[in-house]
């Protein structure tokens, strides 16, 4: 069993380097992914944030 680092609740990983419950998983990885395209989008066309 392992405790997951976002909301501490005890969890069976399926992978050694699992980090996150089922539950916090869509949520991080949404959030690593939009993070990913703004940065995408920030180098490659500029920063048009006002």
């Amino acid at each position: 069993m392992k405790r997951c680092t976002v909301c501490g609740e005890k969890f069976v990983p399926n992978s050694n380097r699992q980090k996150y419950c089922s539950d916090c998983k869509k949520k991080v990885l949404k959030e690593q992914r939009d993070k990913a395209r703004d940065k995408y989008y920030r180098k490659k066309f500029g920063n048009n944030e006002k």
